[in-house]
């Protein structure tokens, strides 16, 4: 059943491995669990899951962890009902503790042009890189994109973003460079990586250059939104090249630039 779901996913929701393999290990563990309790999946009822919740927040999981697992479960269920299961309909009800307000960490554009001169590193990082920069875009789009997807005549990429919703984002000529020196694998895509090698060639990269503290795929991606932000971009554009579903997620960023004018301010206030 689980691995039925895991595949339905895999099909329709143009999901990446990672988030895929997160699925799986979040659905394994339920049914260890249930099972140890000798319950079925179909048997399952609201009170059982939050059960399992409060165990795992007994155990040290973190709010983020079991906000990602009550996500899971509630879109399994809705699968399973959707298939004509008879399945316990509060389970969309489980609760979840609410996440404390963290802003998202950046990197300086300083730091980004030094990882980006760096000859040392691989171009095909390097182009993956200034991608993310330049765009935007979810490592998972980035891995996903093919020859096909650029428009070098528009300037323009069109994206397979999360749920199975396209997009078109702009690039610039800068960029061009940085993609015509990538070797292309032989199946059409853009890069040759897979998603956990290329998390991880991207961190050890922006190490070489960067003392931030956390360091991904995904904190250029913030920056990028940053930037645009800073420079005036409407909130409305920011969330259209991210291919944010909710302008809520969006507006994160505008914390991030009123931190950014309170610092300023602070900074150069005369006593």
């Amino acid at each position: 059943m689980i691995a039925t779901f895991i595949e339905y996913l895999r099909n329709t929701r143009r999901l990446s491995s990672h988030t895929l393999r997160a699925y799986e290990r979040n659905l394994r563990n339920l049914n260890d669990y249930i099972e140890n309790k000798g319950y079925h999946m179909a048997e399952l009822t609201k009170e059982v899951i939050q059960d399992y919740l409060t165990a795992l927040s007994k155990d040290g999981k973190s709010t983020a962890t079991l906000r990602q697992i009550a996500a899971t479960i509630r879109t399994f269920f809705r699968w399973l009902k959707h298939n004509g299961l008879l399945v316990d309909s509060n389970i969309r009800y489980i609760e979840t503790p609410k996440m404390a307000k963290i802003l998202p960490h950046t990197i300086s554009d300083i730091d980004l042009r030094k990882v980006l001169s760096d000859l040392t590193i691989d171009s095909p990082v390097r182009a993956m890189i200034a991608l993310i920069r330049c765009t935007g875009l979810r490592i998972s789009e980035v891995l996903s994109l093919r020859r096909t997807d650029i428009n070098k005549k528009e300037l323009s990429i069109r994206i397979h973003g999360k749920g199975s919703k396209d997009r078109i984002v702009y690039y610039s000529t800068k960029l061009q460079s940085y993609l015509n020196k990538t070797v292309r694998p032989l199946d059409g895509r853009l890069f040759p990586y897979e998603d956990r090698h290329a998390r991880y060639m991207i961190y050890l990269a922006l190490r070489k250059h960067s003392q931030n503290r956390y360091l991904s795929a995904h904190i250029i991606r913030h920056s990028f939104a940053t930037s645009l932000l800073q420079a005036g971009a409407q909130l409305t554009t920011i969330q259209a090249l991210l291919g944010h579903e909710s302008l809520k997620t969006t507006e994160k960023y505008l914390s991030i630039s009123n931190n950014d004018i309170r610092n300023d301010y602070l900074r150069c206030t005369l006593e």
